[in-house]
């Protein structure tokens, strides 16, 4: 991908992971400890400088975040992919309205911890210097395989030319997810927490399915939705 301007990312994984991806320009590195030099790679350590919280937090604006003692100012270069490549997939996540860049983080790590390593996403919708996103990722970000799209409804169908079944997941379904009628090939949608996929998404889907749950309770926050999904997904 082109090279971005670079930004601010804060806690411990976060920073450490961006710091072993030599495709990163790393510029600044801030610890709220000296003792943490010793996670820090020796030709990396002329860029560090020790700082109080009071002073870390002025330089992220003062962010709802734990910053836990790290902060880094990098430039990445290799976040995103070729769509010729989300082809190649087996299993792949697609986020449609969903802006709020906490979640975003959150589905990130899950994704990857239950081996969906791509990820496609509205270009306008993730917001790869947001030190939300970056933070709750956990460190992910650096591995795990991003494709942004102006037009999510376009790569929709040129998927399911290419042999990916459609899973939209939509809490006003009828149907439950079950990994018995997944295919060999899969793409799993999921929506905003207020209002879902859009309708077209819907439509283009091949299935829409839900999550099994106590039926007092309405909806799951999107994040845990994708953690309960791929749970379902790699039961034995």
């Amino acid at each position: 991908m082109s090279k971005n301007s670079k930004f601010w990312i804060a806690g411990r994984h976060s920073v450490l992971e961006a710091l072993k991806n030599t495709n990163n320009k790393i510029f600044k590195i801030i610890l709220q400890n000296k003792d943490n030099l010793k996670f820090i790679d020796k030709s990396l350590q002329k860029q560090v400088r020790i700082a109080s919280n009071k002073d870390i937090l002025s330089l992220i604006n003062n962010a709802d975040i734990s910053h836990q003692g790290f902060l880094a100012e990098i430039q990445r270069t290799n976040l995103e992919i070729p769509k010729s490549e989300i082809f190649k997939q087996k299993n792949i996540i697609i986020l449609d309205g969903i802006n709020d860049q906490r979640n975003i983080g959150s589905i990130i790590r899950t994704a990857y911890a239950f081996n969906i390593k791509t990820l496609i996403v509205n270009k306008d919708e993730f917001k790869e210097k947001s030190i939300l996103l970056n933070k709750t990722a956990s460190g992910i970000l650096e591995r795990i395989k991003i494709f942004k799209t102006s037009n999510v409804v376009n790569i929709i169908k040129e998927l399911k030319k290419n042999n990916f079944w459609i899973f939209c997941f939509d809490s006003n379904s009828n149907t439950f997810f079950d990994k018995k009628i997944l295919s060999d090939k899969n793409i799993f949608i999921f929506g905003s927490e207020n209002k879902g996929a859009r309708s077209i998404v819907k439509k283009l889907s091949d299935y829409q399915v839900k999550i099994k749950i106590n039926p007092e309770v309405d909806s799951l926050n999107v994040s845990i939705s994708v953690a309960s999904a791929l749970t379902i997904l790699n039961l034995n």
